[in-house]
């Protein structure tokens, strides 16, 4: 039987978002972030985060995750 991970979804992925973000991927939770500009996935991914685009507004994508933090 596997273990389910706890999924984080991180609303505001920059400079504070993205080193909450490290820390819960060092700790075995699996990261998703939301950051402006699809530059920023690159740098996402090196820390152990998965970038996500999504539309803050809509429903119905929150409720995939476990935890949603906004850092915005």
């Amino acid at each position: 039987m596997g273990v389910n991970r706890v999924k984080a979804l991180i609303v505001g992925c920059g400079y504070t978002g993205s080193r909450i973000g490290e820390l819960l991927a060092r700790n075995g939770v699996e990261v998703y972030g939301m950051r402006r500009g699809a530059t920023a996935e690159d740098e996402l991914k090196r820390k152990g985060i998965n970038p996500i685009r999504a539309d803050v507004m809509e429903y119905g994508w929150k409720e995939r995750f476990d935890w949603v933090i906004n850092t915005i």
